[in-house]
């Protein structure tokens, strides 16, 4: 089961982000006193694509719609639930501006699919929201691509402040691709950083180019970017803290892209707790991974189901 949340404006370019939180069992501080921090704390979920890549306090404008209205979507559990909306930007028609918020569960099964490789395929995902659809369904999806998985990797210790001198790179070439992943992780205590730069006019320009970074303490780093435009990009790790140097990471790309997988939404609007199927075929030339998003009209990326062909 998913939360699924709307927000919906008047005026463009006002954009509104929502991010969603759910119940988080593993909090130390709940786990090691919850009659003062309660039985649990609250994490993040599912969020809308953060646009302040630069850390300048500008956000480009951005929703999944495209317009005044943005989607997202996060696992849920059972326990407390939070919807934050955050505006990034304003249009600067009125100091006020009503924001309406529409929020409830989503189920979809199977959450994920398995298909068997080097052979034609055909499976039903199901769809049961309790948000109303009145302009009806939407779907796209992308795959079949390998996983990278390079193990035994060595990090340096770059120049702190200067992550564009990283001496791990590895460039990667999308055309058509649905989503573009990567994470680190290392057995050492490292402090290992990740940014994903496009290439703009023939160059890894970071001024015009940082698509997305993670840069949490330790070696356990992920970026998720879906719908990535075409083009290459650059990932670069980047050896924040790295005692001794070098040391030992290994890192995971996901570049789910191609056209061997097709889904067909049901047509009409949905309605809630109508169930709703979505048709897919799939011909994947070799094992790999591929994405399905589905959502909304004008929003598809709002839920996303990942299949794997073995």
């Amino acid at each position: 089961m998913r939360l699924l949340a709307n927000a919906n404006w008047q005026d463009y370019p006002t954009d509104v982000d929502i991010s969603l939180f759910g119940p988080n069992r593993d909090d130390f501080f709940s786990k090691q006193l919850p009659s003062i921090f309660g039985p649990y704390a609250l994490a993040p979920i599912g969020e809308s694509w953060n646009t302040n890549v630069s850390g300048s306090g500008f956000w480009p404008f951005f929703t999944n719609t495209g317009g005044t209205s943005e989607w997202v979507s996060g696992p849920m559990t059972d326990g407390l639930q939070l919807a934050l909306l955050h505006c990034v930007e304003n249009a600067g028609v009125s100091n006020k501006e009503p924001v309406n918020l529409n929020i409830g569960p989503v189920v979809i099964t199977p959450s994920d699919l398995t298909v068997p490789a080097n052979q034609p395929s055909s499976s039903t995902l199901t769809l049961t929201p309790y948000l109303f659809f009145p302009q009806g369904a939407e779907a796209r999806a992308y795959g079949f691509t390998p996983t990278i998985k390079l193990d035994n990797q060595m990090a340096n210790a770059d120049p702190i402040d200067y992550p564009s001198a990283s001496k791990w790179i590895y460039d990667i070439t999308l055309t058509n691709a649905g989503l573009l992943e990567v994470s680190t992780t290392s057995p050492q205590p490292i402090d290992i950083d990740l940014y994903v730069v496009r290439q703009t006019n023939g160059n890894f320009d970071w001024t015009t180019g940082l698509v997305a970074f993670s840069a949490n303490p330790g070696p356990n780093e992920k970026i998720s970017i879906p719908l990535p435009a075409d083009g290459t990009y650059r990932i670069y790790v980047h050896g924040y803290r790295v005692y001794p140097s070098p040391s030992p990471f290994s890192i995971k790309i996901d570049a789910i892209q191609g056209s061997d997988i097709a889904v067909i939404p049901p047509t009409g609007p949905l309605y809630p707790t109508h169930p709703a199927q979505f048709a897919v075929t799939s011909t994947p030339k070799t094992g790999g991974e591929a994405i399905i998003f589905l959502g909304p009209k004008g929003a598809p990326g709002a839920m996303q189901v990942r299949l794997h062909a073995k």
